[in-house]
């Protein structure tokens, strides 16, 4: 289920990025938009900790999780805030290049979210 809303916070994003008129890009309504990397960042992490359990040992399958999963969880936090602090300050500053160049960031970061989810869960 998660996969489904990172791929749909994901498409939305990327469409206003490369569809949305000049004036949209300047509205205020358009930080609402900041929400979706937001949402995203708080999905993955409920889902990457809520699945967390333990194999028959005793030890987490975070802690088994190899390195390249956890640097691609980090990544995709990271992206995440990065985006939706891009868009915000766009818009307030009345910068619609920046705000696009948020927007598309905060595309790719639920593309790299999705990628996490993912990750996590073949392992």
């Amino acid at each position: 289920m998660p996969g489904i809303l990172l791929l749909v916070g994901a498409t939305v994003t990327l469409a206003i990025t490369l569809f949305a008129p000049r004036r949209l890009m300047q509205s205020p309504r358009t930080a609402l938009v900041a929400g979706v990397p937001l949402a995203a960042a708080v999905l993955m992490t409920i889902y990457v900790f809520g699945e967390d359990s333990y194999v028959g040992d005793g030890t987490s399958r975070w802690v088994r999780y190899n390195g390249g999963a956890h640097t691609l969880y980090a990544v995709a936090i990271a992206l995440d805030l990065l985006g939706a602090l891009v868009v915000v300050v766009a818009v307030v500053r009345g910068a619609p290049g920046w705000t696009r160049a948020g927007l598309a960031v905060s595309s790719f970061a639920c593309v790299g979210s999705l990628i996490a989810v993912i990750g996590f869960t073949v392992n």
